[in-house]
Formats: structure tokens, C-alpha cells, sequence
């Protein structure tokens, strides 16, 4: 069960989008980090949760973590636990462009460096790869994050609720 129940509800129409028409949980829930670092300790990993995420320390294995990494992630889709992400379907891109937006707004509104976006339809042709709010951000991030996130489930929740950081 996870911790969350009522997160569809919170993502009004953009639940699809983070959770698919199934998925049990978000990605990035606690539930789906538990389950990465299960699975990643599982291969000989030394994982904690940090902060959100995962820490791992694979030493001279890098190539073979990711390529574990990359196995659990298909895994956690496969059973049913989050679904598959289609980070290049135009609807996706046109919601993380306007989630992105309110992070844009957040970091000009606080004195943050940042890059002009460019207009929706260039970021969607471009897949989405031409630019994110924390692109000229150097170092830790993390001070940011608290003030304008980029997590797109918190923004998608914003933004469905009219919300904004």
C-alpha cells in the first residue's frame, strides 16, 4: 500500500503522466526508493536512502552499477509497482514545460541565475533537452530545491491545485 493514497487525486490531470494508468506508486516515492535500493543492495551495492534519493557506493564498478541501476528501474516498471515513463511524448513534455516554468518564475522572483526558456513549442521539438530552470545553478542545489523545486510530482501537484512554490 503505499504511503501516499491519495497522490492521484492531488495530480488531478496529470496523474496519468507520473503514474501511468497503473502505477501503483510514483517514481521517487519512498516506496519506489526502497525498492531500488533493495534490489541494488541485492547486487553486492552498499545503498542508503539520502535525502530522496539514493547513495551508493560502487567504487571502480560504475559501469556495472549502472547497468544494475538500470535493470531494477526496468524491474520496479515491470512489476507494476511504477509505471513506464515516456519522457519524449509531446503531452509529457508540454506539462514538464509548464511545471519547469513555475521553477523558472520561482528562481527570477528570488534573485536565482537562470536561463531565458525558450518557447514551448522549441522545447518540445527539442525533446525537452534545450533547457531546465537549474542549468546555470553551480554547486549544491539543495537550498534552491527548498525554494523552487524541480521535482516534477511536486510541481505537477502545483500545478493542478493552481499552486506555486
Amino acid at each position: 500500500m503505499p504511503s501516499d493514497p491519495g497522490v492521484r487525486e492531488r495530480l488531478g490531470p496529470y496523474a496519468d503522466l507520473i503514474l501511468g494508468d497503473n502505477g501503483l506508486v510514483t517514481h521517487g516515492s519512498v516506496e519506489h526508493m526502497a525498492y531500488l535500493e533493495a534490489c541494488i543492495e541485492s547486487a553486492g551495492f552498499d545503498v542508503k536512502l539520502d535525502d530522496g534519493g539514493l547513495a551508493v557506493n560502487f567504487g571502480s564498478q560504475r559501469a556495472f552499477f549502472e547497468n544494475v541501476n538500470a535493470a531494477c528501474s526496468k524491474a520496479a516498471e515491470t512489476s507494476g509497482l511504477v509505471a513506464p515513463q515516456n519522457f519524449t511524448d509531446e503531452r509529457f513534455l508540454s506539462a514538464q514545460y509548464d511545471a519547469f516554468m513555475l521553477t523558472y518564475d520561482c528562481m527570477v522572483r528570488e534573485g536565482y541565475p537562470v536561463a531565458a526558456p525558450p518557447s514551448k513549442d522549441t522545447y518540445i521539438e527539442a525533446g525537452g533537452m534545450n533547457w531546465h530552470p537549474y542549468n546555470r545553478l553551480a554547486g549544491d542545489a539543495s537550498a534552491t530545491e527548498s525554494e523552487c523545486p524541480q521535482d516534477l510530482v511536486i510541481l505537477f501537484q502545483m500545478l493542478a491545485s493552481g499552486t506555486a512554490p
